[in-house]
């Protein structure tokens, strides 16, 4: 037998020879939210399959289905997303969750219903990687947590997701970077430079305006972005300050115009737009004889270069726009020697430990 508490309820899990997977739950058969009250649902369910007999008839849920939901869902989603998330949620919805648990009261997709799901999403022709099945399982997660919210559901069941080994990404070595500022197009020169000597996301470099530019103080107020043509907050929807060393102050006034208020614009003074920005990159990595890569590597590239440069990782989180140091840790393995200095400092003759005097209880440092 085996009992286990998800989230406040009890359930009894157990695989059945020659019946696979057994979920239940005591609310199945009436009895208390208990352990004791699980174990007994168990017993009674391998009862009823080994003796051939139909679980027990489940009641009608006053729950609303998935696809009843769905327009509340995504309303939701619209007030709080951008547009490129709630598109994206909206396919999630259409290809996947939909097809599976459209008819389904919202209720009885439950931790083994969810469990079946992940398993017939990594089999088949249209098998998908686990990291494409999490994105999955966080829409529908985040469907049933708003319907829990909102009073339609009586709780949120487990989730498991699916393990996905680190995403890798590439970057430039700092000689590839020079070559590649070199080899830039004069007029692209300057906004190569600030993506890789000051990490701003290509929206971000699409947004930046001259008020937002302070060469006095040789600094760029990261405020705003442009993607697909709209103009937003930051991607983290925090501002941040990204200093600048002197090379990139002096070709940013070198660079300064009359066209309008973007720093990086059109003849006419208007946002250049993404399909624009990615002509000019490819003819400079064939003129520095490098791969092809898109502006997000140049932004890998200012992180990767500052760990390799033993930067601590809390400095690059606030000059990246890191919402979370998880996501700057992916860098910190570029970092020279981090491991190695680190145990060094054990050594006996590189600490000082803090003692205590027996006369007058006073701290004194001695060595090891």
């Amino acid at each position: 037998m085996s009992a286990i508490k998800k989230r406040g309820r009890w359930y009894f899990r157990k695989r059945v020879k020659g019946h696979g997977r057994l979920f239940v739950s005591p609310g199945d058969y009436g009895l208390s939210n208990t352990k004791i009250g699980a174990e007994e649902a168990g017993r009674r369910r391998i009862a009823e399959l080994l003796d051939g007999r139909k679980p027990p008839a489940v009641a009608p849920s006053a729950c609303p289905t998935l696809t009843a939901f769905e327009p509340v869902f995504l309303e939701h989603s619209e007030s709080k997303n951008e547009y490129s998330s709630v598109k994206a949620k909206r396919q999630i919805l259409r290809d996947h969750l939909v097809p599976a648990f459209g008819t389904w009261p919202l209720d009885r997709i439950t931790f083994a219903a969810i469990e079946d799901f992940k398993a017939k999403l990594v089999r088949g022709d249209n098998a998908v990687g686990g990291k494409t099945g999490n994105n999955i399982l966080t829409v529908l997660r985040r469907l049933l947590v708003l319907a829990h919210k909102r009073g339609k559901l009586p709780h949120v069941p487990e989730f498991e997701w699916f393990l996905v080994a680190p995403s890798k990404f590439d970057f430039l070595t700092f000689a590839e970077a020079d070559d590649l500022v070199e080899a830039t197009a004069p007029e692209w020169r300057v906004m190569v430079l600030v993506a890789v000597r000051c990490g701003l996301r290509q929206g971000e470099l699409l947004g930046l305006k001259w008020e937002h530019v302070d060469l006095k103080l040789n600094r760029i107020m990261v405020q705003q972005s442009i993607v697909r043509g709209r103009t937003k907050g930051t991607k983290s929807r925090r501002y941040r300050t990204v200093d600048l060393g002197n090379d990139v102050a002096l070709e940013l006034a070198k660079h300064r115009h009359l066209r309008g208020p973007y720093v990086f614009c059109d003849a006419d003074g208007a946002p250049l737009t993404n399909g624009v920005c990615k002509w000019p990159l490819y003819a400079a990595c064939t003129g520095a004889q490098l791969r092809r890569i898109g502006w997000h590597v140049l932004r890998h590239t200012f992180c990767s270069h500052l760990a390799m440069l033993g930067v601590a990782p809390q400095v690059i989180q606030k000059l990246a726009g890191h919402a979370t140091l998880r996501m700057t840790e992916r860098y910190m393995h570029l970092s020279p020697n981090v491991t190695q200095d680190a145990v060094k400092l054990l050594d006996r003759g590189a600490r000082l430990v803090p003692t205590r005097t027996r006369k007058n209880g006073t701290r004194r440092d001695s060595t090891g």
